[in-house]
């Protein structure tokens, strides 16, 4: 009888060697898988933020009035993609955000490459009566904030804008530099207008460029109608539209589709252009002359300008928006004047 006792006693001991050794097994690997997913866990917090830590962007500037407004963003990282996530504007006074809540970024302008620079927006937000400067927070999926105070100004004004006199571009003063096409499509010097055809005009305006790289036109540049009355004054902006446009179908103008303004001609097709490559007598005459179109009256759309169909004398400006090597040109230009008679 002992011997089977001592081969059930042998068996049971195996068994729990076996237990014993899986048992130990299991917690080498518990204890191993748990320290692979600690170094991955490490791994990815150390590659995040170094990651965190090369997403470099600055908001350029900002146009529009505070509930429908557009940011010029830049990624000035080389390494990293940048992805917003999220816009928040908040009231300077108490740091408060619009709402209490940050608004989502729209998916079209989620992603930046590095050295990209791109427009997002329009983001709407409620203005406070009274209020003029505000705090706009861009918030990236990797947690980093890109801040900066935004002024509001009348729209197709920007705080971040140079608004200067100085620019490259010119407009010549003669007498078919400055048309305008009627609803009868009529196209004709526009210095004198009559007051049955004020309605739905389109102007046309001559410019040269005499930089040494093409301007893009932003859709916030236009024409301005100034009169002066006696106890007030009027404004009149005709933003600028799609050169494809005509007296009765007005195309909005697309920045994606944009007018351009080219440099001159002896720059050829060199990335660099400069003395070397053009006589002084060049950037005096500029580019090739390229008229512009001005008719909408808000910025990006078809909807027509009016102006009132009285007799009348209007001071004219033009204020173009362009970007020259890395700057936001808002360039001001005075320009003679128009008279609307009977």
């Amino acid at each position: 009888m002992k011997r089977p006792s001592r081969g059930v006693g042998t068996l049971i001991a195996a068994v729990f060697m076996v237990l014993i050794l899986l048992f130990g097994f299991s917690i080498f690997f518990l204890m191993r898988s748990q320290a692979d997913d600690y170094q991955k866990t490490v791994e990815s917090m150390n590659r995040l933020d170094w990651e965190r830590n090369q997403e470099k962007a600055d908001i350029i500037f900002s146009w529009g009035s505070v509930s429908n407004l557009s940011l010029r963003v830049e990624n000035t990282g080389n390494t990293t993609e940048i992805e917003l996530a999220l816009i928040g504007l908040f009231h300077k006074e108490n740091r408060q955000p619009f709402g209490n809540t940050y608004t989502p970024i729209y998916e079209k302008d989620v992603l930046f490459k590095p050295g990209e620079i791109r427009t997002i927006g329009p983001y709407v937000f409620t203005p406070v009566v009274g209020e003029e400067e505000y705090i706009m927070q861009l918030i990236t999926k990797r947690g980093n904030v890109i801040s900066k105070t935004y002024s509001v100004f009348e729209e197709g004004y920007s705080g971040f804008f140079s608004l200067s006199g100085v620019g490259w571009v010119t407009v010549d003063l003669r007498r078919d530099a400055f048309l305008a096409t009627t609803q009868k499509n009529i196209t004709t010097p526009a210095w004198t207008i009559n007051t049955a055809d004020v309605q739905g005009l389109t102007f046309l305006v001559e410019f040269r460029n005499h930089a040494d790289q093409d301007f893009k036109l932003l859709k916030w540049s236009y024409l301005e109608l100034t009169e002066y009355g006696m106890t007030s004054v009027k404004a009149k902006p005709y933003y600028i539209v799609d050169n494809n446009s005509t007296y009765n179908n007005l195309v909005a103008y697309d920045e994606d589709v944009p007018v351009i303004l080219p440099r001159p001609d002896c720059c050829g097709l060199e990335t660099d252009c400069n003395l070397k490559n053009c006589e002084e007598n060049d950037w005096i005459q500029g580019g090739n002359a390229t008229y512009v179109k001005f008719a909408a009256a808000k910025p990006g759309t078809d909807e027509d300008q009016e102006l009132d169909k009285s007799p009348a004398s209007y001071n004219m400006a033009i204020m173009l928006y362009y970007e020259y090597k890395g700057e936001m040109i808002a360039q001001f230009i005075p320009f003679a004047g128009l008279r609307v008679t009977d």
